[in-house]
């Protein structure tokens, strides 16, 4: 069980627990001479011993109260679970294994393993249209050569040229390239992450099945396709250049280390949700295009839907946390009071407490509880935490189905689709904006207008955008924000259509003057023509009768 720490600078506020308890027991001693002073309050010497141990139990309660609220604004977790996130477009990181044992020619058409990997992957290139590629080579350690990109033809062109003499590290760590791999896919991405790990399966560090449950804790589904012949060895030449070694697709190993990622992850709540790691054979028939069909390709280059996947993420306890806080702040109102009149008002004292207890906790209703997570989202949000605030956003969803309870729908809606904005899906988000209900607050519809105005004034719709804003003023007439991009946009479109009318007259009056213009160039040609021909009559009627004319 790992245990995290989200703001470890927290922790210096248990340091002002010092200055609190030397200004307490400072009390303490003051308010024991005031008590030695009054005989008729302390009286006895059970009444001191109750007092010191009131005292004592409401000092450390308070202190203890402070510390778990510190832990829960550290943002303490621990343990995992998988919980759901909107996906949309799909990225795909290449891994290539170039050590010298793929080298070997055991494919049909004897090519090298290498060579064959290059061809198959690039044939799959040519059908991922819409999706981002990188490309990882791994050998001795491994590197992120190409990041994600749609520019295909820089990595055909590198497919061209693979060899295990592009690194000079020794040996073959397919761990590491996997991880080279987790790390090129881009921090809170809206996209769908999968590896692809081009391979014969032979390694020489063993790092392979721990990157493999690295993968799927953070819930990236990997696939394996493996290079070679598994029914027989054959040998390849190492990097000396000399030793000769047997090789094969060690389809046993890389099975083996399948089996150790399942064995880690059943037994989990969500083992049915975290993608496994699968394995294909190049040569198998269908295998590119299960590939492909893995990526859902059609329903996320299409943004027609958006797929719901899951995330391995940790538990974070700061509602436990906050709990204990209020438990032991109210465990000190308890122990705090001084029992001077004895047993009764003891305890009537307890019974007040217990009320305020049960007040306080009454309140925690479902829709204070999803209030709170709206806010969690919201803070989330703010901190650029995209892949948490989708997945608060999904979950109130969801429990807004579940209760009917429409306005919680319509929060968790609009922040789902202002998220996606800010990840530059804006078609993703134009469509969210249109599940949000009639019903929803003012606040709500001003800011999907808002929103929607922004998104037509990026594309280029100036006129369109417009009419957002003006909408957007008829909710809230006092938005500073709305009153300038409706100027701006305004603006804009007026240039636009002056600028377009001008290019319109200007074509016309070209097409006017390249008009007159071929007129005036017939007309002068004609005129050259005339005189010419007028000129070589005069020079035939001069030249008939001459001598020299042989």
């Amino acid at each position: 069980m790992s245990l995290e720490v989200a703001y470890p600078k927290a922790f210096f506020g248990l340091l002002l627990l010092i200055p609190a308890m030397l200004f307490t027991f400072s009390r303490y001693t003051t308010t024991i001479k005031v008590l030695a002073d009054h005989n008729n309050v302390y009286r006895s010497e059970e009444n001191f011993r109750r007092f010191r141990l009131r005292f004592m139990l409401r000092t450390i309660f308070r202190g203890l109260a402070w510390v778990m609220l510190i832990l829960a604004i550290a943002g303490i977790s621990w343990g995992t679970r998988a919980v759901t996130v909107q996906k949309s477009g799909t990225s795909v990181a290449m891994v290539f294994d170039i050590s010298y044992s793929m080298e070997a020619r055991d494919t049909p058409d004897r090519e090298t393993r290498l060579q064959t990997a290059a061809e198959y992957a690039e044939r799959l290139l040519d059908r991922m249209e819409g999706s981002s590629v990188s490309v990882t080579l791994a050998k001795g350690n491994a590197s992120c050569v190409i990041p994600m990109t749609e520019d295909f033809e820089s990595i055909k062109t590198l497919l061209s040229a693979l060899s295990p003499k592009l690194m000079e590290s020794e040996g073959s760590s397919l761990g590491s390239g996997i991880e080279a791999a987790m790390n090129s896919f881009p921090s809170q991405s809206a996209a769908f992450s999968t590896i692809w790990l081009f391979t014969d399966g032979e390694e020489t560090d063993g790092q392979f099945s721990q990157a493999l449950n690295k993968a799927a804790r953070n819930a990236i589904p990997v696939t394996i396709i493996g290079i070679g012949d598994s029914s027989r060895t054959t040998t390849a030449v190492a990097g000396d250049g000399i030793t000769k070694v047997s090789t094969a697709l060690r389809e046993d190993k890389i099975k083996a280390a399948m089996e150790s990622v399942t064995r880690k992850t059943t037994g989990s709540a969500a083992n049915n949700t975290i993608p496994s790691v699968t394995y294909l054979n190049y040569s198998q028939a269908g295998s590119a295009v299960r590939l492909l069909n893995s990526l859902n390709m059609k329903a996320n280059s299409s943004s027609d839907q958006a797929t719901i996947a899951y995330e391995i993420q940790s538990v974070k306890r700061t509602n436990l946390f906050i709990i204990f806080a209020i438990i032991f702040f109210v465990l000190s109102v308890f122990f705090g009071e001084f029992d001077a009149g004895g047993r009764k008002r003891m305890l009537r004292n307890s019974a007040f407490s217990l009320i305020a207890v049960m007040m306080m906790f009454t309140g925690c209703s479902k829709r204070f509880a999803n209030g709170v997570d709206l806010l969690n989202g919201r803070v989330s949000w703010s901190r650029a935490n995209y892949s948490t605030a989708i997945s608060r956003y999904i979950t109130l969803d969801q429990e807004g189905e579940l209760t009917d309870d429409q306005l919680i729908m319509d929060y968790a809606t609009y922040g789902l689709a202002t998220t996606y904005l800010m990840q530059d899906e804006s078609d993703a988000a134009l469509k969210k904006y249109a599940q949000i209900s009639d019903k929803a607050p003012d606040s709500i519809k001003f800011g999907v207008l808002y929103n929607s105005g922004i998104i037509a004034h990026r594309r280029g719709d100036y006129e369109e955008a417009a009419e957002y804003f003006k909408q957007a003023l008829l909710i809230n007439s006092s938005s500073q924000a709305a009153k300038i991009n409706l100027e701006l946009s305004l603006e804009e479109n007026s240039l636009r259509k002056n600028s377009q009318e001008k290019e319109s007259l200007e074509e016309k009056t070209v097409s006017q003057d390249s008009k007159s213009g071929a007129d005036y160039e017939n007309s002068l040609y004609s005129l050259i023509r005339e005189n010419e021909l007028n000129q070589w009559k005069n020079r035939q009627q001069q030249e008939a009768g001459s001598a020299e004319d042989f």
